[in-house]
């Protein structure tokens, strides 16, 4: 793992075999891939400390660690990293399991499958200006989500959602509500990602499967109010 896509940057860390590593976009970072550099194609990635197995849904959201940095996925005779297996989920889902699943997990197990969950929206302070360019705004600026949580005291989210401008406005913040949506919006096809100052349009293949990846609220009802709401 290295600092940047490059076999001269600066080593992050020696990654042991059958590690397990996060792929793309992240909150924890800023940057995406792949970038195409050397004769390699390179991926930023987050370590999942010393995961060699992908743990139970009921165990709760995957926890990182400060590893993050750039590896390269392999060359022309011989991949580096495979891609897992979704761990999918029987019908109905509950909160608690979508939170701990990856967004390609829970793009690969439901699609546009129409999907009810409950929890408290909203998060105080979240969110903010990040440079670049998103179309539609609504659906791929990174920093425009609204969070529904089982405990927002114990922690916010992590799962996120979107309001398109058709749809129904946000709930208030701290308000307990039962929300009906979907993944993989039809809208997401027509997506356009460019991040930095300049802005620098993505490769249209991680563009689509990110926006894709986005759960898309249609309704909701309001079900009551969290008076500890932080």
């Amino acid at each position: 793992m290295r600092e940047q896509p490059s076999t001269e940057s600066t080593l992050v860390d020696n990654l042991p075999v059958d590690q397990l590593l996060l792929v793309g976009y992240a909150a924890q970072r800023t940057d995406w891939g792949p970038i195409s550099a050397e004769g390699f194609a390179w991926y930023p990635v987050i370590r999942l400390g010393e995961l060699t197995d992908l743990p139970p849904l009921t165990d709760g959201p995957l926890l990182t660690t400060s590893a993050i940095g750039w590896v390269a996925a392999g060359d022309t005779a011989e991949a580096f990293i495979q891609l897992l297996d979704p761990r999918c989920s029987p019908r109905p889902v509950s909160l608690a399991i979508l939170e701990a699943m990856q967004p390609w997990e829970q793009l690969s197990c439901f699609g546009p499958e129409q999907i009810t969950l409950e929890g408290t929206f909203g998060c105080s302070g979240c969110g903010g200006p990040l440079p670049g360019t998103f179309e539609p705004g609504w659906l791929a600026q990174p920093n425009n989500p609204g969070y529904l949580s089982i405990d927002p005291n114990a922690r916010i989210g992590p799962f996120a959602m979107r309001f398109a401008p058709a749809g129904p406005p946000p709930p208030t913040v701290g308000q307990i509500v039962r929300v009906v949506g979907h993944f993989d919006d039809p809208v997401a096809g027509s997506c356009a990602v460019s991040p930095g100052e300049p802005p620098v349009p993505l490769d249209p293949l991680a563009t689509g499967l990110y926006c894709r990846e986005q759960f898309v609220v249609e309704s909701f009802e309001v079900t009551g109010t969290d008076p500890d709401f932080p």
